[in-house]
């Protein structure tokens, strides 16, 4: 199977190294800067808790008007990059599948204009990291897991052949019971956290050190978490939905030990600092879904502030009301 992965951002370019590791013919479609220093260099990765650097040579596409001829194209971008690219792939990938790998409020909407809906798959690369001098830092990801799933009938063929190929290639391949639900749980998790972390200028341990800041992230969880129930959204994954049912003072102290954890700065501080602009135009398709689910999120909206605006932050330390 002739892959290529769209988007050589910290996800796709580590999708790609792993793929091509194992033999698979893949190629990465990259630009700019990105696509001069993987050519000269190869893609640097660092894997948590390794401090070994490999270095992967993958096959580069630099021309994204001439990719025609693979069998899978694996579209991992942010979703407004990825919504844009929609409309170059569909001219260009014949009876192809398209897995789009990636945050999203909107199930296939913003594609099915330029891409038949039969032939995309959804789904979510679960590995986060940042760029750090001359490599990419991956999160600890052992056997990378992959939620991915069909929403129409006649995709279902085309997930059981990317499925199979993916176990193959040594992902761990997670089928959620919806992947539209999945990803807008998603959202319903990440968006609070996001606008905590923003709070406190991306800084995992100072947010976990800042009482007010800590409880308002709590509580909108909580309210977002009851959205998606008004909307009659299966949570996923469950230990989600347990949230709503824990004590807050409870996720405090929880919160409190996971933000200081190396992990937590690599995958929650490390990505809010280069992907600011993807959770704003995820707040904007989050917020459809709240409106139709009528529940008042005070606590929500007081944390959008924070991701809305790069100036505004919270003292460290602060244990006042954020909502006054």
């Amino acid at each position: 199977m002739r892959v290529l992965v769209c988007g050589a951002g910290i996800q796709g370019s580590y999708c790609a190294s792993h793929l091509h590791e194992r033999g698979v013919e893949v190629s990465l479609l990259a630009r700019g800067a990105r696509l001069e220093d993987y050519i000269r260099n190869g893609a640097r990765i660092a894997v948590h808790p390794s401090d070994e650097i490999r270095i992967h040579h993958v096959q580069m596409v630099a021309d994204s008007s001439s990719i025609e001829g693979y069998d899978l194209y694996i579209v991992i971008m942010q979703k407004q990059q990825a919504k844009a690219f929609s409309e170059i792939l569909g001219k260009s990938i014949g009876d192809a599948t398209v897995v789009f790998l990636g945050n999203n409020g909107t199930g296939i909407r913003d594609y099915e204009m330029h891409i038949n809906a039969d032939q995309m798959l959804l789904g979510f690369f679960g590995v986060s990291g940042y760029r750090e001098k001359d490599h990419i830092r991956i999160g600890k990801a052992a056997v990378p897991p992959v939620w991915i799933g069909a929403l129409t009938d006649g995709a279902r063929p085309r997930l059981e052949e990317v499925t199979a190929f993916l176990e193959h290639s040594e992902f761990q391949v997670i089928h959620p019971n919806s992947i539209d639900g999945w990803l807008k749980c998603h959202l319903a998790l990440i968006l609070p956290l996001a606008g905590g972390v923003y709070g406190a200028n991306t800084d995992t341990c100072r947010l976990a050190r800042t009482p007010a800041l800590l409880k308002l992230t709590i509580r909108a969880l909580k309210e977002t978490i009851q959205a998606m129930r008004n909307l009659r959204i299966r949570i996923e994954p469950r230990k989600f939905g347990l949230l709503a049912r824990m004590p807050s003072w409870y996720l405090k102290r929880m919160f409190e030990k996971m933000m200081c954890t190396r992990e937590s700065e690599i995958s929650l501080g490390g990505h809010a600092g280069v992907a600011r602009a993807e959770m704003q135009h995820l707040a904007t398709e989050f917020q459809e879904l709240l409106v139709e689910s009528e529940v008042q999120t005070p606590a929500y909206d007081r944390l959008m502030d924070f991701l809305n605006d790069e100036g505004i932050t919270v003292e460290e330390g602060f244990d006042g009301d954020l909502l006054r």
